[in-house]
C-alpha cells in the first residue's frame, strides 16, 4: 500500500497568499513569489501538499514581519498565522456562525480538518473539564505549527491557553489544550 502525500485545499493556501497581499502589496507578492520560486496561484480545489504549503505561509510570516521572525519562533508563528488566515475563508465563518463554543469544536476537529486536509488524520478527546487532548497523524508540520494554531484559535474565543506540545513520531503529534484560563 502506497501511503499518500499529505495535502491542503488550494483555497487554504491562497489565504496565505492573500494574507501577504493585504499586509504588503503587490512587491509583497513579488517577494513571496522570489522566495518560494515558482507561481503562487492555486485552484481552490487543487490539492496542494501539505509540505509546500508549509514553505509558503513561513515565507510569508518572514515577509510580513520584515524578516524580524527567528528560526526558533518561526513554526509557532506561522501556525498562528495559519488560524488568521483560515478565519477568512468560507469554511471558518460557517464553522464560526454555527459552533460558538471552543471546546465543541476542538473536539470536532476530527471533521473540520476532513474539510481541509486529505492524508492527515485528528482525534481529540475531552481529559478533563477544561482540557483536549489533540492528536495528529500523517502530518508534515513542524510541531510548534499546531501549537500556534491552537493557540490563536484559543485566544480568538477569549481563553490563555496553556499548550502543551510533544512529538510522538515522525508523523504524529500530541496537543494538551488547557482551557481553564479566560481572558
Amino acid at each position: 500500500m502506497t501511503k499518500s502525500i499529505p495535502t491542503i485545499k488550494g483555497i487554504f493556501v491562497n489565504s496565505q497568499v492573500a494574507s501577504v497581499r493585504n499586509s504588503k502589496g503587490e512587491e509583497g507578492l513579488k517577494e513571496l513569489e522570489k522566495r518560494y520560486g515558482k507561481p503562487i496561484k492555486f485552484g481552490n480545489v487543487e490539492d496542494v501538499p501539505v509540505a509546500e504549503e508549509v514553505r509558503l505561509i513561513e515565507l510569508a510570516v518572514q515577509i510580513i514581519n520584515d524578516d524580524k521572525i527567528s528560526q526558533d519562533e518561526l513554526a509557532f508563528e506561522a501556525g498562528k498565522l495559519h488560524f488568521v488566515n483560515f478565519a477568512t475563508t468560507p469554511l471558518a465563518r460557517m464553522i464560526f456562525s454555527i459552533m460558538k463554543d471552543l471546546k465543541y469544536i476542538l473536539l470536532n476537529s476530527k471533521y473540520i480538518s476532513e474539510h481541509v486536509f486529505r492524508g492527515m488524520d485528528f482525534n481529540s478527546e475531552a481529559l478533563d473539564q477544561f482540557r483536549i487532548k489533540i492528536t495528529i497523524e500523517g502530518g508534515v508540520y513542524p510541531l510548534n505549527h499546531f501549537k500556534g494554531l491552537w493557540w490563536a484559535w484559543c485566544e480568538n474565543f477569549g481563553y490563555k491557553p496553556k499548550i502543551e506540545a510533544t512529538q510522538l513520531s515522525p508523523e504524529k503529534y500530541e496537543y494538551i489544550i488547557d482551557l481553564s484560563e479566560k481572558k
